[in-house]
C-alpha cells in the first residue's frame, strides 16, 4: 500500500496536479512504510552494510614484496614518479613521460599491495593439471542464474543507451564542436593532459573517443557512441555497489534502476564526459566502502586508483578527494568497531591518498604549470571571479533547497541535458524514492547506522558542484553537475522495493509470497522502464529537437548539392547572430576542414571571379544576403526549406556558374 501511495502522490507531482494531494500522499505513504518496517522489526532483519562477522583483514595476508625488494620497489617508484613529473610539461603527454608515470603506478602498487599467503600456496600454479583438463573433450561453460540476471540487465542497459544513437540526440552543439576539436587534436598527435578550449576540460573522454574514432570513423556519432558505452556499463558496477550494502538481489535492483533511469541515459548519450562523474561516483564508493566493512589494505589501494582515475573524466568528480577525506574521518571517530586497529587504518588511509595521487601525477604537473585554467571554470562559478557575488551565504541555502527538490519537484531548466521543469526522477522511481529516503533518515537518525550517515554526507558532497553555483544561481539545480548523485538516487529507488518484497515473502510463505513479488514487482518494474524509454525518446528528443538549430538538416542539403551539382567546398553557411554554428555543420558532414563562413558578403564579392555552381544557406531574417545574392546572381534560384520546426526554417540560394 504504502509504494502504491507513493507511486500516485508521485504521479500527482509530475503531472502538477492536486499538488496537495501528491505531497499529503507521499508523506502519509512514508509514515506507512516505516510504520511497517518497525513493526516487523524489518531495521534489525535487514542486514545492512555494515555486515557482522570476523574482520577480513585478520585473514593471513602480507606485503607482495617485502625488505629489500619492498624497498627497491618504492625507490623505483619515486624515482619514477619524479622523472615524470619533469617530463610531463608544457601540458603534453610525452613517451617518457607515460612510461615512468606508468613504471610508478606499477611500482608503487607491487610495493604495497597484500596478498593471502595460504591462497598462493592452495593456489600455485599446475601447469601438468592444467595440461590435462585443457585436453579433455568440450569445454564446460556454467554460467549461474545471477550472473544471466546481470547479462540481461547489461543488455537492457545497452538498448536504453546505445540505440538509435544516430537519432538521438538529433543535433551537435558548439560544445560538441569544442569537443570534437579536442579529439582532433589528439588524432593530429597533440597528446594533452587537460584541455584549455571551452574553459578546459579533463582528457578521459577525448582520448576514449580518438580511439573509438579509428573504429567508427571520426564524427558526432562517435562522441555521443563513445560516453554511451560507458555509461552502458556503470550498471556493472551498480550491482556489486548494491551487493555490497545488502546482498546479490539488492545488487540486481539497483543496477536495473541504473539501466532505466532517463536522467542516467540524458548525461550518457549527450557526447559530453559528464557521465563519468557517477560512473568513479559508483566505482569509488564501491571500494571504499567495501575497505571500510573489510579492512583490506587492497580495497583502499582500489579506492585510490578509482580516485586518482575518475579525476581525469568530469570536473563535478573534483569534490571526490574531499568526500573521500570526510568519509575517512566519520569512519575513525563514529565507526570503529571491535576489529579496528588504528595503525592499520591510519596506514591504509595514507596509501589510499599517496595511490590517488600518483595516479593523479599528470594532473598535478598540469596544475603547477597552469593552476588558473585548471581552476577557472570552478572559480567563476563560486567566487566573484567573473560578476560580483550577493548575499554568498544565503544563495548557497536557496541553492541546496532548489537541488534537493529536483528529484521530485522542478529538476534542471537547461534543454541540452534535462526535460525543463520535469523532475530527475521518473514517478515511479521518484515516489520509490522518498521511501527510501525516509528510511535512511530513520536509520540515520532512530538507529543510528553508520551507513546511514555516509551515504547522507555523499549526497550533500556530491551536489555541491550544483549547489555551488552562487555567482550564477540559475544554473542550480544541474543534471549535468550533479551527475554524480544518481548512484544514490538509484540505491534509495531501489531499497523500499528489495524491502517491501522481502516482508512479503516472509509473510505469505510456502512460495505465495514470491510469486506475487515476482509478479506485482515485475509490472512496477516494467512500468518505470516505460516511463523512462518515453522520457528519453519522445519527450526529451522532442524537446530538443525544438529548442536546437538543426544543423543536420544544412548538412543534408548541403551533401545533396556536393552529389549533383557541385563540391562541399562550395557550399557556404551565412553567418547571423545567435543561430546555428556553422561548425555544427562540419561536425554533421564529418568533414571538420570545412570552414565556409560568411560574415559579410563583402567576403563572397571574390566568388564572382571564379565562376563554379555554389549554394548558399542563411536565415530568412537575413534580407540583406538574400539581396545581394539575387542582384549578383540573377539567375539564380531561391528556396525556403520547412524543418520539423517552423522557427528553424532556412533559406537556400543556388548560385550557378556564369561567365
Amino acid at each position: 500500500m504504502s509504494i502504491g501511495l507513493a507511486i500516485a502522490g508521485q504521479r500527482h507531482l509530475w503531472l502538477r496536479e492536486y499538488v496537495l494531494d501528491g505531497v499529503l500522499f507521499l508523506g502519509l505513504a512514508a509514515l506507512l512504510f516505516l510504520a511497517a518496517v518497525t513493526r516487523e522489526g524489518g531495521s534489525e532483519r535487514l542486514p545492512l552494510w555494515p555486515r557482522e562477522g570476523a574482520n577480513l583483514a585478520t585473514e593471513s595476508r602480507v606485503s607482495l614484496t617485502r625488505g629489500r625488494m619492498q624497498l627497491a620497489f618504492l625507490l623505483i617508484a619515486v624515482a619514477s614518479a619524479a622523472v615524470a613529473f619533469l617530463s610531463l610539461g608544457k601540458n603534453r603527454f610525452t613517451l617518457r613521460g607515460v612510461l615512468f608515470w606508468w613504471v610508478s603506478v606499477l611500482t608503487w602498487v607491487l610495493a604495497t599491495v597484500h596478498v593471502d599467503y595460504h591462497g598462493l600456496i592452495r593456489h600455485r600454479p599446475n601447469l601438468l593439471g592444467f595440461l590435462r583438463h585443457a585436453q579433455r573433450p568440450g569445454i564446460q561453460v556454467r554460467i549461474s542464474r545471477v550472473t544471466l540476471l546481470v547479462l540481461l540487465i547489461v543488455a537492457l542497459s545497452l538498448i536504453f543507451h546505445v540505440s538509435r544513437i544516430p537519432v538521438t540526440p538529433a543535433e551537435a552543439q558548439s560544445d560538441h564542436v569544442e569537443a570534437s576539436e579536442d579529439v582532433r587534436s589528439i588524432l593530429n598527435g597533440q597528446y594533452m593532459i587537460f584541455f584549455p578550449r571551452n574553459t578546459g576540460r579533463e582528457a578521459t573522454q577525448f582520448y576514449l573517443t580518438a580511439v573509438m574514432s579509428h573504429i567508427t570513423g571520426y564524427s558526432f556519432d562517435t562522441l555521443k557512441l563513445t560516453m554511451a558505452l560507458v555509461g552502458s556499463m556503470n550498471v556493472i558496477p551498480m550491482y556489486f555497489l548494491g551487493k555490497e550494502l545488502l546482498d546479490r538481489r539488492f545488487g540486481l535492483l539497483a543496477a536495473f534502476f541504473m539501466a532505466i533511469s532517463y536522467w542516467h541515459i540524458i548525461v550518457s548519450r549527450i557526447g559530453w564526459r559528464i557521465v563519468l562523474a557517477p560512473f568513479w561516483t559508483t566505482v569509488t564508493l564501491l571500494f571504499l566502502l567495501r575497505a571500510f566493512r573489510s579492512g583490506r589494505r587492497n580495497d583502499y589501494l582500489l579506492t585510490g586508483l578509482a580516485l586518482g582515475a575518475g579525476l581525469y573524466g568530469y570536473m563535478s568528480f573534483r569534490v571526490a578527494p574531499l568526500l573521500v577525506v570526510l568519509l575517512l574521518m566519520l569512519k575513525a571517530v563514529l565507526d570503529r568497531g571491535s576489529h579496528f586497529d588504528w595503525r592499520e587504518f591510519l596506514t591504509n588511509s595514507a596509501l589510499l591518498v599517496v595511490t590517488s595521487v600518483v595516479v593523479y601525477l599528470p594532473m598535478l604537473r598540469y596544475m603547477y604549470d597552469d593552476p588558473r585554467m585548471l581552476w577557472y571554470r570552478v572559480l567563476t562559478r563560486t567566487t566573484s571571479l567573473e560578476r560580483p557575488l550577493e548575499s554568498p551565504y544565503s544563495v548557497f541555502l536557496g541553492n541546496v533547497k532548489r537541488a534537493l527538490q529536483m528529484f521530485n519537484w522542478m529538476g534542471d531548466g537547461a534543454w541540452t541535458a534535462s526535460i525543463p521543469g520535469r523532475p530527475a526522477l521518473d514517478y515511479v522511481s521518484g515516489g520509490l524514492f522518498v521511501l527510501g529516503v525516509a528510511y535512511l533518515l530513520y536509520i540515520l537518525v532512530v538507529k543510528r547506522r553508520p551507513i546511514a550517515l555516509y551515504l547522507v554526507v555523499t549526497a550533500f558532497i556530491v551536489l555541491l558542484p550544483s549547489t555551488l553555483a552562487i555567482a550564477f544561481p540559475i544554473e542550480n539545480p544541474s543534471n549535468i553537475r550533479a551527475s554524480g548523485v544518481i548512484p544514490l538516487a538509484v540505491l534509495l529507488a531501489a531499497l523500499p522495493l528489495y524491502i517491501a518484497g522481502g516482508q512479503l515473502v516472509r509473510t505469505l510463505r510456502g512460495g505465495t509470497g514470491a510469486v506475487i513479488v515476482l509478479c506485482l514487482g515485475g509490472l512496477l518494474l516494467l512500468q518505470a522502464a516505460r516511463l523512462n524509454y518515453r522520457l528519453y525518446y519522445s519527450d526529451y528528443d522532442e524537446q530538443y529537437r525544438r529548442a536546437a538549430w538543426n544543423a543536420s538538416d544544412m548538412a543534408n542539403v548541403m551533401q545533396g548539392f556536393a552529389a549533383s551539382l557541385g563540391s562541399i567546398y562550395d557550399t557556404y553557411v551565412i553567418g547571423t547572430a545567435h543561430w546555428v554554428d556553422h561548425r555544427a555543420v562540419a561536425l554533421t558532414l564529418r568533414n571538420m576542414e570545412w570552414n565556409n563562413l560568411i560574415m559579410d558578403m563583402n567576403q563572397a564579392a571574390a566568388h564572382l571571379l571564379e565562376p563554379r555552381n555554389r549554394l548558399y544557406l542563411f536565415r530568412p531574417s537575413n534580407t540583406a544576403a538574400e539581396q545581394w545574392l539575387i542582384e549578383h546572381y540573377p539567375s539564380g534560384h531561391l528556396m525556403r526549406f520547412q524543418a520539423f520546426v517552423p522557427e528553424k526554417d532556412f533559406m537556400i540560394y543556388f548560385a550557378p556558374a556564369q561567365s
